[in-house]
This record gives structure tokens, C-alpha cells and sequence, in this order.
């Protein structure tokens, strides 16, 4: 267990499962996002790069939201809804999606679309049933390969309403989510 620092030039921190590797200028926030990838990435993995999500999306979420509400007290709803202001005036923001954002973009909207997704999940899905809902499926795919589709079938069997619009609109489109998934549950102020 632990983590290795390397004084290298590298412009990357890395996942390797069981040993973080870290570069010189990690951060707090690197280092929750690489540890984040003991379960989603190394434990869970993907079948191709166009589950990337599955790692990225999640480990980023981790480490820009719930790292931040937990041992900071930060309104992690405020910090959501400030970043999708942020993103009206930034016009390639929406431009790769999240589910297979193809060759060349799998390490693009993963980091800065992919915890504004999952916060918009968290909220249609209430607290107690995202968060079993993630430990489950990490749990029913530990040291194996999943997939999104898999990850969205397995969500939609844990909620009361149908969730293919909310996911269609985050997950597959090239564009801002409509405003019913966008701001779901108590995310419009």
C-alpha cells in the first residue's frame, strides 16, 4: 500500500493499482483522485476506452465534490451549480460526450463534465440510494471489466423513475443536458 513519489519530470500523476504513482507537483486533489482509482479503475475496470467514465468520471468526482463536502463542509451544490454558470460562457464545454467521447478525447469532458454528471445523478437519485447504488456495483464488478452501459442498466434497476433521458442527455449528447436533468432534485436555487 502507499503511494511512490517520483522527482521526474512527469506531467501526469497515475492510478497503478495498490501504489499510486505521484509526480512533483501532486496536490491534495491528485491524490484523492488516484487513491479514488483503487476502486474505479484498478478494482472496477473498463472493457474498452470508451468506458473511460467509469474511471475518470468517478475517481473526479470523488476528489472535486465529495473529498470537498466531507472533510471540508463545502456546499458541493452551490460549487455545482457555479460551474454550470461557468460553462455557459464556455463555448466547447458540452462539446465531447461523456460516454465514448472517441479516440483521441477519452481524457477531455471525463474531468471537468464527468462530476457535474454524477452530481446530477446523485440529486435524481437521493443520497441513500447513489451511494449504495456506486458501493454496490463496485462490489458486483470488484477485479473485473464493466462497462457504462452495464453501469446504466445497474443504476436503473436501483431507481423508481426511468432514467434514459437523464442519462441520453449527460452520458451521449454534444450538448448542455435540458434543464429537467441539468438541475434535478434540489439543485435549482
Amino acid at each position: 500500500s502507499g503511494g511512490i513519489y517520483v522527482d521526474a519530470d512527469l506531467s501526469f500523476s497515475l492510478e497503478t493499482q495498490t501504489r499510486p504513482i505521484y509526480a512533483p507537483w501532486t496536490d491534495l486533489n491528485t491524490v484523492v483522485h488516484e487513491i479514488a482509482h483503487q476502486w474505479w479503475g484498478d478494482s472496477v475496470s473498463v472493457y474498452s476506452w470508451a468506458d473511460i467514465c467509469l474511471n475518470e468520471c468517478l475517481a473526479s468526482y470523488t476528489a472535486d465534490y465529495l473529498w470537498p463536502e466531507r472533510m471540508q463542509g463545502a456546499d458541493v451544490d452551490a460549487m455545482y451549480r457555479e460551474t454550470v454558470a461557468q460553462a455557459a460562457s464556455m463555448p466547447h464545454f458540452w462539446d465531447i460526450p461523456l460516454q465514448n467521447p472517441g479516440a483521441g478525447n477519452e481524457f477531455t469532458s471525463v474531468y471537468y463534465r464527468g462530476p457535474l454528471f454524477l452530481h446530477a445523478l446523485r440529486k435524481q437519485l437521493g443520497d441513500d440510494v447513489f451511494f449504495a447504488a456506486l458501493r454496490e456495483f463496485a462490489t458486483a464488478n470488484a477485479y473485473g471489466n464493466a462497462s457504462m452501459p452495464q453501469f446504466r442498466d445497474f443504476i436503473q434497476s436501483k431507481s423508481g423513475t426511468d432514467l434514459s433521458g437523464f442519462f441520453a442527455a449527460w452520458l451521449d449528447q454534444a450538448a448542455p443536458p435540458p434543464d429537467e436533468y441539468l438541475f434535478p432534485g434540489d439543485l435549482r436555487a
